[in-house]
Parts: structure tokens; sequence; C-alpha cells
């Protein structure tokens, strides 16, 4: 049901992470790659905020925008009723309060991140899950660092865990697992 509401989704076909980067790799070409792991809904700048972090970050990088998720290191408490017009203004107050402003987590994010497409490159060998694989990256020295400026929420009503590629302007390809 979601391939056919969204028909750029592509589900995967290996069930381990280490077979799901492998297909990514083989079928997708992108500058980024976005890894979720619950339901998010996005302001409509998001991407071009993430990249233009990434851009001037430059090589291997991890980067996380704002999350609602308590005791995440890249926390904001979302303040808003829930509906969309409430979300993207929202978001759109926290990126005037915080335009361009970035800082190196200290820890693994977790929620959504946006990793370069050269840390596709790296080992994702006997990684049970995405947030593994995202520890295993961090671990071996991918810096991550966090978009104060993007916000990135929780959809409750879903429970899907995604990886999603992205090219400079939409969300192109998904891989649900």
């Amino acid at each position: 049901e979601l391939v056919a509401e969204f028909p750029q989704v592509t589900l995967a076909s290996g069930s381990a992470t280490s077979d799901i980067i492998a297909q990514i790799r083989r079928e997708v070409l992108a500058p980024y790659l976005a890894l979720l792991v619950t339901p998010m809904r996005f302001s409509k700048q998001w991407l071009t905020q993430i990249a233009s972090l990434a851009q001037q970050v430059g090589g291997d990088c991890i980067v996380a925008p704002s999350v609602d998720f308590e005791g995440a290191g890249h926390y904001v408490r979302y303040e808003g009723n829930g509906n969309d017009h409430s979300f993207q203004k929202f978001a759109r107050a926290l990126w005037r309060s915080q335009r361009s402003k970035f800082q190196p987590l200290a820890s693994v994010p977790t929620g959504c991140v946006v990793l370069s497409w050269s840390c596709l490159e790296r080992n994702a060998a006997r990684c049970a899950s995405p947030q593994e694989w995202l520890e295993k990256l961090y671990d071996s020295g991918v810096p991550a660092y966090w978009a104060q400026d993007t916000f990135v929420g929780r959809i409750e009503s879903l429970n899907h865990r995604a990886i999603v590629s992205l090219n400079d302007s939409i969300t192109d390809d998904a891989m649900i697992q």
C-alpha cells in the first residue's frame, strides 16, 4: 500500500542492513542518504538546509536535524498543535532563530540523519540495524553534526523504518524494511 501511494518508494529486497545498503549503492546515485528510524514529518526546506551544512563540512559526515526525541543530543521541544501549518510555522521560526548554526555532536544521533554518500562505501557488514551502522560509522571517525536550524518531527501513527536516498531537490527513492 505504501508503494501504491508513493510510486518513488522501492521496497528493499534484503532484510539485513548490510544487504539494504549494498542494494542502495547498486541502484541509486545521490549525494546524500537519509536514515529514518521512525516516521517523520519534514519541514519544507529541511533537505536544502541539511545539504548546505554537509557541503560546508565536506567529506564523510553525519548530519542530524533538530528532532523532538527527548534525550537526543539534538532535541528541540516541538511547540505546536500538530497540524501541518503549525509544524511548518514552528520549523520556519526555528530556522530564522538558528540560521546556519550547527555544532558537533558528542554522541550518535537518533531519529533522522543525513549521511554523505561516501559513507555508503564504508563497511556495513555485521550490522544488525541502521542505528548500529550509524554507531559503527561514528566510532570509525565519521563526524556527526547537529543542524540547529533544521527541524523534523515524529509522526506517531505509522510504523516503518526507512532508508531514503536524496537528490538535490526531492526524495527520490525510499528503501523500506
